[in-house]
């Protein structure tokens, strides 16, 4: 089966560190300084969370689900309706 975990956690430096790891290996990594006076941290955070509960749900569909490459990563966090789903949630706590 295959093990994903997508996070956004703030790190030593006070930045934001967007992970994405799947089977031990980082498909993608990133450091964010989101501007927090615009609760862009908050978004960082319902965007994470939304595509963990979307892999999770892809590998209980498929338990040999995973990206071949960035690019596929890349395709699939781009979801029209995964970002949508993320902006419902960040609603949610904001407002």
């Amino acid at each position: 089966m295959t093990e994903i975990k997508i996070t956004f956690k703030r790190n030593s430096s006070n930045k934001f560190d967007f992970k994405a790891v799947q089977n031990e290996n980082i498909i993608f990594s990133k450091v964010y300084s989101p501007k927090e006076s615009d609760n862009q941290h908050i978004m960082g955070e319902a965007l994470a969370k939304t595509m963990q509960e979307w892999a999770d749900k892809e590998i209980e569909r498929d338990p040999e689900f995973k990206w071949h490459s960035f690019e596929e990563f890349k395709e699939w966090a781009g979801n029209v309706q995964l970002r949508k789903v993320a902006v419902k949630k960040y609603q949610s706590i904001v407002y």
